[in-house]
């Protein structure tokens, strides 16, 4: 079984997170930070939305259909990763979609 950390490498490793990277200016620090924080309310909100959801795409987006879930999160990440929220709000389609992927 694979770890978390072994499985957060496969995400930060995505053609998606180097996009991000490379639109938003993060270097390697900084977006394994962002989704080192964010990882844990998408890890949940998978589990919560998945087994409801059994056609859905990607059930780590689900928590993004909730603004003030997404804000929530997002100034949770922040704090926990001393980056910037609105950086965070507009990455999580992509660390979601990642997620997903991976």
């Amino acid at each position: 079984m694979m770890t978390l950390s072994e499985w957060m490498k496969i995400v930060e490793g995505t053609q998606a997170m180097n996009d991000v990277a490379k639109r938003f200016g993060l270097g390697q620090p900084d977006l394994h930070k962002a989704v080192e924080a964010l990882t844990p309310a998408f890890m949940l909100g998978g589990l919560k939305f998945a087994p409801t959801m059994p056609n859905m795409q990607n059930p780590f987006a689900a928590v993004l259909e909730h603004k003030d879930l997404k804000d929530a999160i997002a100034h949770q990440a922040a704090m926990l990763s001393g980056l910037n929220e609105k950086l965070l709000v507009d990455i999580m389609p992509s660390v979601a979609n990642a997620m997903a992927d991976a």
